[in-house]
């Protein structure tokens, strides 16, 4: 999978993005809006990628969000199938210094349109309670608040948006 907007190229990950993984895993945002997922070094993060991060199939996966123009590594956005949900979900995690600049608006945008363009009926976007940044973003998308949902694991509700395409 493939995506161009007018700034970005959203492709698959591969494991040359190791390093900006482990980075992205490793910041502040990430770990106080989506989780601390533990991985502390490079062969953890390469394992990340290969075990859970990879487009397993062409539907699904965790994508590298790059500036086209610098070639920078911006973070990611993704497209996820999770069984215990009534919907796909997407969502998107950027490196600091790449926030609001209207990075994450563009790749998710695209991403919901890709998503349009393959049929799928409807799209939910999940977000803590104190992530109002990435609400914001959600209802500029047209995505509704639709109550809360617990994630596998966890033990706090969190925000639950829908869009239907």
């Amino acid at each position: 999978m493939e995506l161009t907007t007018s700034r970005l190229l959203i492709r698959e990950l591969t494991l040359d993005d190791a390093p900006h993984v482990l980075e992205l895993l490793n910041s502040e945002g990430f770990i106080n809006n989506v989780g601390d997922r533990g991985v502390r070094s490079l062969e953890q993060a390469i394992e990340q990628i290969e075990t859970r991060y990879s487009a397993d199939y062409p539907n699904y996966g965790l994508f590298a969000v790059v500036d086209k123009e610098s070639g920078d590594w911006l973070g990611t956005v993704s497209h996820i199938s999770r069984p215990f949900l009534e919907f796909d979900d997407i969502g998107y995690a950027l490196l600091p210094e790449y926030f609001g600049k209207g990075y994450a608006y563009e790749a998710t945008e695209a991403l919901v349109n890709w998503a349009k363009q393959k049929g799928t009926p409807a799209l939910l976007g999940l977000v803590d309670n104190h992530n109002t940044p990435s609400q914001r973003l959600l209802e500029k998308l047209n995505f509704e608040e639709v109550g809360t949902t617990l994630m596998e694991g966890e033990t706090t509700p969190i925000l639950k948006y829908l869009l239907e395409l």
